[in-house]
């Protein structure tokens, strides 16, 4: 497991993404609908029961606080383009959904709902947080840039 840990922080593994992200970016128009139909662009709509199993699992994820700090950028940008105003982290938040993507990975699924039909609710009533009101975003894609650390 060190090795992988090693191997994804590595300045040569960071150079290699971002080459096949300049790929991507630049294949993506001409292969938009095929690409959105791979793991590659994987959402699951609000409010949907869709699941998709995942042909991996993964016992001990890495938490990535930067790249769920650079999602949440991306999905304020989103927001403010559409005239909402933009989300703040929040810790308890953020431990709930750490749990959901850990339990999605180690058994191997990808949807809102659990296999046993727990909703984003259900895990937010489970961990005790109070919300007037709430909503779950779930991405599963390698399009976060990565940027090379000094």
């Amino acid at each position: 497991m060190e090795s992988l840990t090693q191997t994804r922080n590595s300045q040569i593994a960071n150079r290699l993404s971002m080459g096949v992200e300049w790929v991507n970016e630049k294949f993506s128009p001409v292969f938009d609908k095929a690409v959105q139909q791979t793991i590659n662009n994987l959402t699951i709509h609000p409010a949907s029961n869709e699941s998709v199993k995942l042909p991996f699992t993964d016992d001990h994820p890495e938490v990535r606080a930067d790249l769920e700090a650079q999602m949440l950028e991306l999905v304020n940008q989103e927001r403010v383009q559409r005239g909402l105003s933009p989300l703040k982290a929040d810790p308890e938040m953020t431990e709930v959904a750490r749990a959901h993507s850990k339990d999605m990975f180690a058994r191997g699924y990808f949807a809102h709902f659990t296999p046993e039909g727990k909703s984003p609710f259900d895990r937010m009533d489970a961990a005790h947080v109070q919300y007037t009101t709430a909503g779950e975003n779930l991405a599963l894609a390698h399009s976060l840039p990565l940027h090379i650390m000094g």
